[in-house]
């Protein structure tokens, strides 16, 4: 087991490889993602919330509606509903009900919002340069499609006939 990884579990067992794999990359993904959390909380902000309005941002005026958001959120949350309302009570995003189809209801982006999204932009950039700093962009590109080969597989049948 590669040193970093054992200090970090405290053991120096070996695990299987594809237990090793999975321990890495959940440590590495919480690791990064306490980072963006730590940044994101100073503006009241969760990791989901920060990327729902991000896709309003790209939205634009059309909007996005409830369906769409789940399917685009990269990091999956169980309450979507309830962290929308949480942006519209700030007076981030507003809903609306579609002129074409009154059933759907789209969501938008306020311009507190965006405004929002214009200040905490910086703030992950700054981390993100320093991880650029870090680490050759050819390991960063390699380690990203070797992620996108997890991702895969993660959502292959192979996998999905795994779970109890």
């Amino acid at each position: 087991m590669p040193e970093v990884l054992a200090d970090r579990l405290g053991t120096r067992r070996a695990f299987p490889p594809g237990e090793e794999l999975m321990l890495a990359l959940g440590i590495a993904a919480a690791d990064l993602g306490a980072l963006v959390t730590k940044i994101l909380e100073v503006h009241g902000l969760s990791h989901v919330q920060y990327n729902i309005l991000r896709i309003l941002r790209g939205a634009g005026e059309s909007g996005v509606s409830h369906t769409s958001i789940m399917q685009r959120i990269a990091i999956g949350a169980p309450d979507v509903t309830r962290l929308i309302d949480r942006l519209e009570e700030r007076g981030l995003v507003r809903r609306a009900r579609d002129s074409e189809d009154r059933r759907r209801v789209l969501h938008r982006i306020e311009p507190r919002g965006a405004d929002l999204l214009d200040r905490v932009g910086p703030e992950l950039s700054i981390l993100h340069d320093r991880i650029e700093a870090a680490m050759p962009a050819s390991r960063m590109r390699r380690l990203v499609a070797l992620c996108e080969e997890v991702i895969d597989l993660a959502a292959s049948p192979l996998l999905q006939g795994a779970s109890p």
